[in-house]
């Protein structure tokens, strides 16, 4: 199968394979002029230079101009039997979710010993969703066949690693708020800003632009998809509390999220 670089400042981000390509062509993020390497090519060449991608571009440009379908319902038992195929395929991710938890456990014992229930409580809290942001990323790239890297770290993580944490802490104490007031306020924040972590990886967006972003999509899509947030997250609600099916369940919650992201992106 023939693999597909894309070219950020020289350096090589991939590897991709068509069906990811078109994505980012109907998303925008690649363009005509967009440099692509070709296996193991050692210039990269303009995508509509490329033949199996230019197709994509025509085809681009008669769907922008021509009304969309709505996209078909979705179950949540299709979603969970992908997510949990991929947990099996990837099962590395449940040792990184065991970890993160384990990890969490501790930092929690300690900062309620020493800073008390409430704000020992809170700081663990917003470590943990922090951890989950991190998560999702890895989980994103991970379901897009990318490979982590040293590049990646550097050229992707790592910049947008002070927003991500911003908005973490900041949604972390607007679903403690909510939970306090009532559990739905509480699931209505997970549910409109649940794709936050996405946005800003993926489109560099600030906090302010990845909340409004998050909620105008979960909006636009309410009718197929507002549900099937609702229970995922109440079931992932639920493993939290129990803590012990959250190496399997983390991923594969992530992972839901990742297909529905991806599939909401081309639509």
């Amino acid at each position: 199968m023939v693999q597909y670089y894309l070219d950020v400042n020289g350096t090589k981000d991939g590897p991709h394979d068509l069906l990811s390509i078109m994505r980012r062509i109907r998303a925008q993020k690649i363009g005509p002029d967009t440099g692509i390497f070709v296996d193991d090519a050692h210039e990269s060449v303009p995508a509509n230079q490329i033949n199996d991608i230019a197709l994509f571009f025509s085809r681009h440009n008669i769907d922008a101009s021509t009304p969309r379908p709505e996209l078909p319902a979705v179950s949540l038992h299709t979603v969970l039997n992908d997510s949990l195929r991929f947990t099996f395929d990837h099962n590395i991710m449940t040792v990184f979710a065991g970890g993160m938890v384990l990890l969490t456990i501790l930092l929690a014992a300690g900062l309620i010993d020493v800073l008390g229930p409430v704000i020992g409580g809170m700081l663990s809290w917003i470590v943990f969703v922090v951890f989950h942001y991190i998560f999702f990323i890895c989980t994103l790239r991970i379901y897009r066949m990318q490979p982590f890297s040293i590049d990646f770290m550097n050229q992707h993580l790592a910049p947008i690693l002070p927003v991500l944490l911003f908005s973490a802490i900041v949604l972390a104490l607007m679903m403690v708020g909510g939970f306090f007031l009532l559990v739905i306020p509480a699931v209505v924040v997970s549910v409109y800003y649940i794709f936050v972590p996405f946005f800003i990886y993926d489109r560099h967006m600030s906090m302010v632009e990845a909340m409004y972003a998050s909620r105008l999509l979960v909006q636009k899509h309410n009718r197929h998809y507002q549900k099937i947030f609702e229970i995922l997250i109440l079931m992932h609600v639920g493993c939290l509390i129990l803590i012990f099916p959250i190496p399997l369940t983390l991923p594969m919650f992530t992972a839901s999220l990742a297909r529905i992201y991806e599939d909401l992106s081309i639509s």
